[in-house]
């Protein structure tokens, strides 16, 4: 599938991963099988690696295809696996949002919600995000 295809939808919600959970035990990009990549790029055959500095991307045309894979985490749903894979890379992932006379918001106020290692917040109108590796966490390990 290339962009601006008759075979692209909407995008309802991306979901940036450096680590194989989401959802308390959910894991899309193993689940997921199809590329969007922006540039045709097959990042199908991308793994995931706590390590490696990269952000794996998937996006999903509807909020539904998201709770299934997130409720997948805790118990079997049918229909898991309908991300699809858009990037995996070191980013930074700058996102433009069409101006407020542009946008098609479902809410009077521009309201668009995210979420950050689980902390919801709400953004209004929002023109710009970027998303990108802050910090590297050190963890000790006993070896016994």
């Amino acid at each position: 599938m290339s962009p601006g295809s008759a075979d692209d939808k909407p995008i309802a919600d991306l979901l940036f991963l450096n680590i194989p959970s989401f959802a308390g035990g959910s894991n899309p990009w193993a689940w997921s099988s199809t590329s969007a990549g922006p540039h045709g790029e097959d990042v199908c055959s991308c793994e995931q690696d706590f390590g490696d500095g990269r952000l794996e991307v998937l996006s999903y045309s509807s909020g539904f295809e998201t709770a299934i894979d997130a409720a997948n985490g805790k118990f079997w749903t049918p229909g898991r696996g309908s991300a699809k894979r858009v990037a995996c890379a070191e980013g930074p992932f700058n996102m433009c949002f069409k101006s407020a006379e542009e946008a098609r918001y479902t809410s009077a106020d521009g309201r668009v919600y995210m979420q950050v290692d689980g902390e919801f917040f709400i953004v209004r109108q929002p023109r710009e995000v970027e998303v990108r590796h802050w910090k590297t966490v050190k963890v000790a390990r006993n070896s016994n």
